[in-house]
């Protein structure tokens, strides 16, 4: 029961929000792609943010967890390097599959 009324809060809630942003769309002749562009700007802004927050939560990974500096900082460098390693791979599908259609 619990689950059913959740499900259509949630509902009802998404249902509300698109009902404001046709009618911002509507009102002011918002362009769509406004909206998205700036859905993923959001996104992109937290995205980046969590990266490089390493700086911010150093310390106290340091002290609660007692790992060393050097073992958070490899850590965080190995996790660069996949990425730059995947962003190749990533790169590489996506050219693929462009070109494939």
């Amino acid at each position: 029961m619990a689950a059913a009324s959740a499900t259509a809060g949630h509902a009802s809630g998404h249902m509300a929000l698109h009902a404001i942003v046709v009618g911002l769309m509507s009102q002011r002749g918002l362009f769509y792609g406004w909206v998205v562009l700036a859905a993923a700007a959001t996104v992109v802004a937290f995205g980046q943010g969590s990266i490089f927050s390493l700086g911010v939560f150093l310390k106290p990974l340091e002290e609660s967890m007692h790992w060393s500096r050097s073992a958070i900082s490899t850590t965080a460098l190995i996790n660069w390097f996949a990425m730059g390693a995947g962003s190749f791979c990533w790169g590489a599908l996506s050219t693929a599959s462009v070109a494939a259609s």
